[in-house]
């Protein structure tokens, strides 16, 4: 059905065409490879449509196919209007979940001159360095990203700092928000700056468990001790004998 609604004139259907093949995880299901492999030639062949040919861009990183990371980079230098197949390759890259995807990144971001391309860039590298090997080099590009001409690639450089979760952002968070000036940036910095601290080290997260712990069962001491006490005192007071009832007969005529 799918396939069938490929060749629909509406651009608008096969955007949903697209987005719903981008469904079909290769990790899941081996099978979903023939949906991968029909994204890629989708998208290299390119559609009337620009806005169709990036969401098949995006939904073939969604597949988390190796084929994205192949496919992807061919579409940085297709113009378009504002730069949407170009910022969609690379949020695809972003979804795609593979490492080896992090410098074809970084270079979107450095080659780039639209703000739809970086804002993207920022965002996919965020993603794709959570809880690997690459989280300082992320960490620092995200950092350096923080001095952007535009304010909303600063907010989602800071976004993806509190994405990544490192504390060592935080003096550069507050470096950038002394001197930021867009209201819905300073807050979003001083968010992530709470959170950082919030979150703590592993060694900090590892304490406060361990205190957590130790509360928790003095607490529990505590009240096994008191139900104990309530327990002795019920045995030792005398229990009162209960009045016997009385049983009215009923009177004979």
């Amino acid at each position: 059905a799918l396939l069938k609604a490929r060749s629909q004139q509406n651009p608008r259907v096969r955007r949903a065409v697209a987005a719903a093949l981008g469904e079909f995880v290769v990790d899941h299901v081996p099978g979903n490879h023939r949906a991968a492999e029909l994204l890629a030639n989708w998208a290299l062949g390119g559609d009337e449509s620009c806005f169709v040919e990036a969401a098949a861009a995006l939904a073939l990183g969604r597949t988390r196919s190796p084929r994205a990371l192949e496919v992807l980079p061919q579409l940085f230098s297709r113009p378009a209007y504002q730069d949407t197949i170009r910022a969609r390759a690379i949020e695809g890259l972003g979804a795609s979940g593979h490492e080896a995807a992090i410098p074809l990144v970084e270079e979107a971001f450095a080659n780039s001159v639209s703000i739809h391309s970086r804002r993207a860039a920022v965002s996919a590298l965020g993603r794709l360095a959570e809880g690997t090997q690459h989280l300082r080099r992320a960490r620092e590009r995200c950092e350096g990203w923080l001095c952007d001409p535009d304010f909303r690639v600063r907010l989602d450089a800071a976004s993806a700092l509190g994405l990544l979760g490192d504390r060592r952002a935080i003096p550069a968070l507050e470096a950038a928000l002394k001197a930021e000036l867009d209201g819905r940036t300073k807050r979003r910095m001083r968010e992530v700056i709470a959170d950082l601290r919030e979150k703590g080290t592993p060694d900090e997260k590892l304490r406060k468990l361990s205190e957590e712990v130790a509360r928790l069962s003095a607490e529990t001491s505590r009240l096994r001790e008191r139900l104990e006490g309530l327990e002795k005192t019920a045995r030792a007071t005398p229990v009162a004998p209960q009045p016997e009832k009385k049983v009215r007969g009923s009177s004979q005529r």
